[in-house]
């Protein structure tokens, strides 16, 4: 029996040290990355079905009339002899993995391998080995529905069967005594032997999927830390010098050879081959590009044949479309000088990252298209406010002509200095401080006219700060509200004040007025949210707080103070962006371009 059981445990070693080179192969990994399929089914079904004609093959022969081991000799079959081998080590874990139709069939190759032998319980060999693969199937099928299929259940499994697979030994052939003396002399090395084969293999199984899994893992790391570093770029959309940088980002980290970016009609950036390639890869690629935006699914391109080699240098193209809105508007192409089968891990880095960048794009879209809003927003309330106020101005020109010729020519220069500025705020992101205050004037000055007596404007800007740049239609608004609600009813003594300093490197404009204020419960609603107003929309100090926390992030804030009867004070604090010691104006312009 010692003897039987050194000689089953060098046959296993084999066994298994096969298994571990057979776990190294990248394409059996892809048998339990992508599940039960019918190609993995059958894969499972030939490996374990020739482990277990191999193992029969390197058995142990055991003459059962004297209970002598010999080598395996196909030419010594007998009616009493028997062979004692590892092959249930097959049967149960292709059960245990495939089901019980895997489990049955490679039983039924391997007993029937056995019955073809001939010897001493042929018959009852077949049937035992039926059973194990049919039971080691259910048993598999169980403990997945429950889990997963790990070490320790298996190796219960295994000795279960054994089990078995000795008591049909036992009591099945004929005559009893040589049944008995076999089963004697095999069951327990069989038992232990082949159930720590179980075991063993049970437990090579799980690492490979451990480091599939620590692989899918890292994928998905270096999939969220490239769309990190992707990300202010595509948020520009598909411009060829930003597309060109994420191309760069991408092609340094995901291991392709080289990379590609499309719109819808050709490759606008490409990083990691020359000129020459690129225009290759626009020629040959321009059906697979078509045909990933149609479909809107990955498309893989591998090379046949040398002369494709010939012309063309990457072995294999992948083309995964970028989608937006539901609609693909662009491609990322990854190209590879030596063709593969990508990995479970491989194929999740690369849909991973299509989804990412789709999702990227799409916020840059989202935020093109608020700013446009913004900008018809503003340009809805120009058209709505500038006819009104127009015609107005003209009514107070028309007055003042026959009396004041020099003061109507002054205020036919501030109007034309006010339809200026509102020109130019709807067409710029920022202008000098000394050009908004220009545009309050103008706006005045022209309201002055019409109201003699009842408004005083009084400006202070710290010498130095006429330059700050400021988003356009920033103070104007603040003025028209104090105008348009502080002074309501009142006929003279109104005064708005405004006043700009600097402090600790942040630019602070106060705009203040005596007008009649407001209680409390309005207060706090402003400049969080729209409010009800009887003149104009009621949005004039959300829209300045959006605008500016857009452009400025965490480096601006708005603080509103009033009482009632006593007026109102408007305070906007931010960075100041002239180019000077405090702030560097063409990094914010560039914010500015990226939120456009």
């Amino acid at each position: 029996m010692w003897e039987l059981l050194r000689q089953l445990a060098e046959n296993m070693a084999m066994i298994v040290t096969i298994a571990f080179l057979l776990t190294r192969i990248k394409s059996f990994h892809l048998i339990f990355q992508k599940g039960l399929n019918q190609q993995s089914k059958v894969i499972i079904f030939a490996t374990f079905a020739l482990f277990g004609i191999v193992s029969h093959y390197i058995g142990i022969h055991i003459m059962t009339d004297h209970l002598a081991l010999t080598a395996w000799n196909w030419g010594t079959s007998n009616g009493h002899s028997s062979i004692a081998n590892t092959s249930p080590v097959a049967t149960i874990m292709g059960g245990l993995l495939g089901g019980p139709v895997i489990g049955l069939g490679i039983a039924l190759v391997i007993g029937g391998y056995r019955f073809l032998y001939g010897g001493f319980a042929d018959w009852a060999t077949l049937g035992s080995f039926l059973i194990l693969g049919l039971l080691a199937g259910w048993a598999g099928a169980y403990l997945k529905r429950k889990g997963k299929v790990t070490p320790l259940s298996a190796l219960w499994v295994a000795l279960f069967l054994e089990l078995i697979h000795m008591a049909i030994l036992l009591f099945l052939p004929e005559p009893d005594i040589l049944a008995f003396q076999l089963v004697r002399l095999i069951a327990i090395p069989m038992i232990v032997i082949n159930s720590l084969g179980v075991w063993i293999f049970a437990q090579i199984l799980e690492t490979v999927l451990k480091e599939d899994a620590k692989a899918r893992a890292f994928e998905t790391h270096k999939a969220l830390f490239i769309a990190d570093k992707t990300l202010p770029y595509f948020r520009q959309g598909l411009h060829a010098s930003s597309c060109r940088e994420a191309a760069k980002i991408i092609h340094r980290q995901s291991g392709a050879d080289a990379i590609g970016i499309t719109n819808r009609l050709e490759i606008i950036a490409y990083v990691g081959g020359g000129e020459e390639e690129l225009y290759v890869s626009q020629r040959m690629h321009q059906s697979l590009i078509r045909n990933a935006l149609v479909s809107g699914q990955r498309v893989v391109f591998k090379r046949r044949n040398k002369q494709e080699e010939q012309t063309f240098p990457f072995a294999m193209v992948i083309v995964l479309p970028l989608v937006v809105s539901g609609e693909p508007i662009a491609a990322l192409l990854l190209y590879y000088r030596k063709a593969h089968s990508m990995s479970a891990a491989e194929e999740e880095l690369a849909e991973g990252l299509s989804k990412l960048f789709s999702t990227q794009l799409e916020l840059g879209e989202v935020e093109r298209q608020k700013k446009l809003l913004a900008d018809a927003e503003i340009k809805a309330l120009q058209a709505q406010v500038n006819p009104h106020f127009l015609f107005n101005s003209i009514n107070t020109l028309v007055s003042i002509c026959r009396t004041d010729a020099m003061l109507a020519r002054k205020l036919l220069l501030d109007l034309g200095t006010f339809f200026r500025s509102n020109l130019q705020g709807a067409r710029q992101l920022f202008i000098p401080l000394s050009k908004e205050l220009e545009h309050v004037q103008a706006y005045l000055a022209l309201e002055q006219a019409r109201f003699p007596g009842r408004y005083r404007l009084n400006i202070q800007v710290e010498p130095g700060l006429e330059e700050t740049l400021i988003p356009p239609f920033t103070l104007q608004p603040l003025v028209e509200n104090s105008i348009s609600h502080g002074f309501a009813g009142r006929r003279k003594g109104g005064m708005v004040n405004i006043q700009v300093y600097n402090d600790q490197g942040h630019v602070v404009i106060e705009v203040k007025d005596n007008g009649k204020g407001m209680d409390k419960e309005r207060l706090n609603l402003l400049g969080k949210k729209a409010v009800d107003s009887h003149k104009g929309t009621g949005t004039a100090l959300h829209n300045i707080h959006e605008r500016l926390h857009g452009l400025y992030g965490a480096n601006v804030s708005m603080k509103i103070s009033s009482e009632k009867d006593k007026g109102t004070q408007i305070e906007l604090r931010f960075l100041r962006t002239d180019g000077g010691e405090y702030g560097d104006a063409e990094s914010l312009l560039d914010r500015g371009r990226a939120i456009c």
